[in-house]
């Protein structure tokens, strides 16, 4: 199943499975905000599409 990650800045992240999810969402926090986030951190913003 889809899931689904939105950032307050706008920016939408789709995946089709947890661990891509994850790895997408930090991936942009990392290069779009300078942030880490942990994976229970993405999972706790995911939701399904």
């Amino acid at each position: 199943m889809e899931k689904v990650v939105e950032c307050p800045c706008g920016a939408v992240v789709r995946a089709s499975d947890e661990d891509e999810l994850v790895r997408m969402t930090q991936s942009h926090a990392s290069e779009v905000h300078d942030m880490e986030m942990s994976r229970e951190q993405v999972l706790s913003m995911a939701y399904p599409a």
